[in-house]
């Protein structure tokens, strides 16, 4: 019915719905914006426990992947530190396990180098009781060949000096024998010279009581040939 004055109430213009505010969409307890839930705070995505970002997840903090326990790097577990590869007990290198340390192997009681062995010195190959060289054993020193007694040379045996040929009582020559003397046959009591025996001196043929020259007797006949 009209009142007084002849005027009828009139709606106001355009959609005002309880608990709606002016806007496109603005649900109880969404802030305007594209959505915007419960605990989500304006963004693409944040969802509880999340911080803006693309992907943080309980205990991740940004990065690429960052889990419990390890710190941002490619893989960085519990007791390895950041490397390639630091196992418990490792030192950072290409492998170093207890007892080893860097270098290409060395073992307990294993000195860096090629081998090197309880009682082996650095060398190619140095055994106990042998010093380096090729071979050197007990009683021998180095040579070709030395064995006990022997000292250095091509062969020299127990009471032989160094020589082609010296045996005991001989001095060096091709041969010299007990009581001879250098020469091409130097026997007992004969000097030097081609055929020197006992009481006959250098000459070619020197006998006793001849003196020097070819023939001494053929003088003697031709001095009495002469008278």
């Amino acid at each position: 019915m009209p009142l007084c004055g002849g005027h009828t109430p009139q709606r106001k213009s355009g959609p005002n719905v309880r608990g709606m505010t002016t806007g496109i969409l603005s649900v109880r307890g969404m802030i305007t914006g594209i959505l915007s839930v419960r605990g989500m705070t304006t963004g693409i995505l944040s969802v509880c426990g999340m911080i803006t970002g693309i992907l943080s997840v309980c205990g991740m903090i940004t990065g690429i992947l960052s889990v419990r326990g390890m710190t941002t790097g490619i893989l960085s577990m519990r007791g390895m530190t950041t490397g390639i590869l630091s196992v418990c007990g490792m030192i950072t290198g290409i492998l170093s396990v207890r007892w080893m340390t860097t270098g290409i192997l060395s073992v307990c009681g294993m000195i860096t180098g090629i081998l090197s062995l309880r009682g082996m010195t650095t060398g190619i190959l140095s055994v106990h009781r042998i010093v380096t060289g090729i071979l050197r054993v007990r009683g021998i020193i180095p040579g070709i060949l030395n064995v006990r007694g022997m000292t250095t040379g091509i062969l020299s045996v127990r009471g032989m000096t160094t020589g082609i040929l010296n045996v005991r009582g001989m001095t060096t020559g091709i041969l010299s024998v007990c009581g001879m003397i250098t020469g091409i046959l130097s026997v007992r009591g004969m000097t030097t010279g081609i055929l020197s025996v006992r009481g006959m001196t250098t000459g070619i043929l020197n006998v006793r009581g001849m003196t020097t020259g070819i023939l001494n007797i053929l003088f003697m006949l031709l001095e009495c040939f002469v008278e």
